[in-house]
């Protein structure tokens, strides 16, 4: 920016002075302002044409549209602390937004919220000595201007979660009270994730419950926790909302989503930094290390880069520089790593506002040509029947990931591989963290390329791109599953499909066995032992009324010598029959498969 001193006031010239002495006097006094304020010389930035199909929301310039800077407002403490806080400045020679040293906040836009819409930013560390390189960006936050006291506040918020963008007994929402608490219905997805809310269970579908996600769990009487476990805890969780209860920022936080920027390496080297979340990351949900964000790319201050955040549904995508980086669902139930913060199922909004975080301190991330893409449902893919996955799931052998049957024509596919810990006999199983789908640590890159710490890899691990994966010994007693992505002009939606239960080199059952025959007395059934992978011999084990019964033709026996039948008895009248298989192969037995039961009925 231009700092300059103006040495002359540009007095007037006396009455009666000369008509051309007048005009030689007004032109030099202009060049003289033209001179010392350059930038009013030219015309106010302009920013290339936005994307097709996008429109601007910030262009760079300072008033006259929508897009313009005296747009955005800034959010940090109470209503009143926000305006005193604002330090962020409009640089017309770049036509970007700088926080200067503005305190942790954010400025946002709150001409309009956005629901199914792509973002896309240009954003840059600043090119300074003591910059430093941390940022975010907020998406699907709610509305935050409630002004009074912390209990004036309160009253004016929802007691429980609340999926409404602007939920307040607030009059920019038209609501004299606040909106009714909801529950959420989790609808369940093939992967390693909870099970779902039970429609035809009236006695217990499991709603989740919980308090609003932008005040405290104590700040109901009596305390309102989650149904949900804390983090890393057997405990119910209790959201710590009390930075949020009159903090305009926090209920950013706590009820949006933060997607972190963090230009830095992990541990040491040239730009060390000790926050393990960097850019792209889903703060606190899915996080990234500096190998997942590619960081090592970007450490070069001055340099612009672009950002685009695709928002459909709850399913997020974040691109940097073109790169798909990170995916997250954000209807799946999870708590998040922070401990006291609210889980996802407390962040169901279908719409929200857009922010930019700043820190205070030497944290300096400027941002530039925002544009936002709009769509309609009929624009989005939908996925009609879901994606499956077919072949042997034995190690060594190949899997393949069908991408199932979408609705929207002229749509591109891309098919992602992973794994993660299993989670069904986990205690927070109704919503796990990232560390409990998995939490792995490799050694730093040989040359430093991340920085000089060991990397920490939260949640599923991402495994391969492609149609076809081939299972490895680090798949065993692990969830691997493929997700089908599906995106038309920057609109991405997902869908999943696991693979069964991964084993080694041992037959696994493909069909089950079947017993054939009619169950009347003095008659055979005849257990068929169905397919199996692999080779090797078989045995037969028989169940009357789940008690196991020798093979003979003794008292209390199975009636033959033979052990794939079973001769039907009179004292066994109303039982249940039911074989079990085994398949034995060179490198280790089958699970045992049981086949459908039979009644024992009388003679004719």
């Amino acid at each position: 920016m231009h700092h300059v001193t103006v040495v002359s006031d540009c007095r007037g010239l006396r009455a009666g002075g000369k008509r051309t002495a007048l005009i030689a006097w007004l032109v030099a006094c202009c060049a003289l302002i033209v001179a010392a304020f350059p930038a009013l010389a030219q015309a106010q930035y302009e920013a290339p044409p936005p994307d097709p199909g996008f429109e601007y929301i910030f262009d760079g310039t300072a008033t006259g549209s929508d897009a313009s800077f005296d747009k955005w407002i800034f959010a940090s403490d109470t209503i009143a602390g926000s305006a005193a806080q604002n330090r962020w400045t409009l640089n017309p020679d770049e036509g970007a937004m700088d926080p200067n040293d503005s305190p942790f906040g954010a400025i946002w836009y709150p001409v309009k919220p956005f629901g199914n819409a792509t973002l896309k930013l240009k954003y840059m560390v600043e090119d300074s000595p003591t910059a430093t390189r941390n940022g975010g960006v907020m998406i699907r936050a709610p509305e935050v201007r409630y002004q009074g006291s912390n209990a004036e506040v309160l009253a004016a918020k929802p007691i429980g979660y609340s999926y409404k963008v602007c939920p307040g007994a607030l009059e920019i929402c038209g609501l004299t009270e606040p909106a009714p608490s909801e529950t959420y219905f989790w609808e369940g997805a093939d992967g390693p994730f909870p099970p779902a809310s039970d429609a035809e269970d009236p006695e217990n579908p499991f709603l989740y419950t919980g308090p609003y996600c932008a005040r405290s769990s104590n700040s109901v009487d009596p305390p309102l926790p989650n149904n949900v476990l804390q983090f890393d805890s057997t405990t119910q969780l209790v959201m710590n909302g009390t930075n949020a209860n009159n903090h305009q920022h926090w209920t950013q936080v706590y009820c949006g989503h933060e997607i972190q920027i963090n230009e830095t390496l992990t541990g040491g080297g040239p730009n060390p930094s000790t926050d393990p979340r960097k850019t792209g990351s889903v703060y606190g949900f899915q996080d990234l290390n500096a190998a997942q964000s590619r960081t090592y790319e970007r450490l070069e201050k001055g340099v612009w880069h672009e950002m685009e955040i695709r928002m459909i549904g709850q399913q997020f995508t974040v691109l940097i520089d073109g790169k798909v980086i990170n995916q997250f669902d954000n209807a799946i139930p999870r708590v998040a790593s922070r401990a006291g913060d609210p889980p996802t199922v407390a962040r169901q909004q279908p719409a929200g506002y857009i922010g930019f975080q700043s820190h205070g301190g030497n944290d300096r991330i400027w941002y530039k040509e925002v544009q936002v893409r709009e769509y309609s449902e009929a624009e989005i893919p939908e996925n009609v029947e879901p994606p499956s996955v077919t072949g042997n799931p034995t190690v060594g052998k190949q899997l393949t990931c069908h991408k199932g049957v979408w609705d929207l024509p002229k749509a591109s596919y891309t098919y992602s591989w992973f794994r993660a810990n299993p989670i069904a006999d986990h205690p927070r199983f109704r919503a796990p963290s990232q560390e409990d789908l998995g939490n792995r640590v490799t050694p730093p890159h040989p040359d430093g390329l991340y920085g000089t710490d060991n990397l920490t890899w939260l949640g599923p691990e991402h495994i391969k791109d492609g149609r076809k994966y081939v299972l490895t010994e680090e798949d065993v007693g692990k969830v691997v599953y493929c997700q089908v992505s599906a995106t038309r002009n920057h609109a991405t939606t997902w869908a999943y499909a696991s693979a069964p239960q991964v084993g080694r080199d041992v037959p696994v059952n493909v069909t089950p066995p079947t017993l054939v025959g009619s169950g009347r007395v003095g008659t055979m059934l005849t257990c068929e032992r169905g397919e199996w992978t692999g080779g090797g011999s078989y045995s037969y084990e028989w169940l009357l009324d789940g008690e196991g019964v020798e093979v003979g033709t003794g008292p209390g026996q199975t009636g033959s010598n033979n052990p794939k039948r079973f001769r039907a008895q009179e004292s066994q009248v109303g039982s249940e029959v039911v074989c079990v298989v085994t398949r034995h192969g060179p490198k280790g037995d089958s699970d045992p498969v049981a086949s459908n039961a039979v009644e024992i009925v009388p003679r004719d």
